[in-house]
Order: structure tokens, then C-alpha cells, then sequence
């Protein structure tokens, strides 16, 4: 039996609904099969390839220009699951500081 290559996504950066509690999407790179591309998903998208077991990371450039990479959760509160980087109490999706797009 062949070994399956892993698929994954690397979010870039978000664009979040009007609240700003939730993010309506990301721009990310896809990358499976060694081969990549830049793509646009949903925030049920990516909880979907959260769920279908791909590697999801979210990965930004700060102030100081060091690279920051993190893993991506669909953390469960309140029956409502959350986009972030650490399991937290709040209900809100975060990402760190990615930028928007």
C-alpha cells in the first residue's frame, strides 16, 4: 500500500466578519503531493481540513521580522467551535497576528 503524502495548510492572513468575533476567511498556501499553491477557504473549510486531519498551521512576520508558526485548533465552547492557536475560554477565533486581506 502506498504511503499518502500529507496535506496541509499555512494561513497567511484572515478577514474577519463584521464583529470581528469570527473570521469569514483565510488566505493560505495549499500544500499536498509536494506541490503548493495560494488559495482562498471558508472558516468551515478549514474547519473541515481541521477535521479531515490536515496539518494546519497559521504562520505570520512580526514587527521584528521573526517568522511565528502555530498550529491551527477548531477549539469546541458552547456546543460553537473556535479557529486558534491556543485552547482558550473566549469565544472568538484567533488567529495571533496575521495580517488582513
Amino acid at each position: 500500500m502506498p504511503i499518502s503524502q500529507p496535506q496541509g495548510l499555512i494561513i497567511i492572513a484572515v478577514r474577519y466578519n463584521a464583529k470581528r468575533t469570527r473570521i469569514a476567511k483565510v488566505k493560505a498556501i495549499y500544500v499536498t503531493g509536494g506541490k503548493h499553491k495560494q488559495v482562498i477557504r471558508t472558516r468551515q473549510e478549514v474547519v473541515a481540513n481541521i477535521d479531515d486531519k490536515y496539518i494546519v498551521l497559521s504562520a505570520g512576520i512580526d514587527a521584528q521580522y521573526e517568522l511565528h508558526i502555530a498550529g491551527v485548533i477548531a477549539h469546541p465552547i458552547d456546543g460553537e467551535r473556535f479557529l486558534k492557536t491556543v485552547a482558550n475560554g473566549e469565544k472568538v477565533d484567533n488567529l495571533g497576528e496575521l495580517p488582513e486581506f
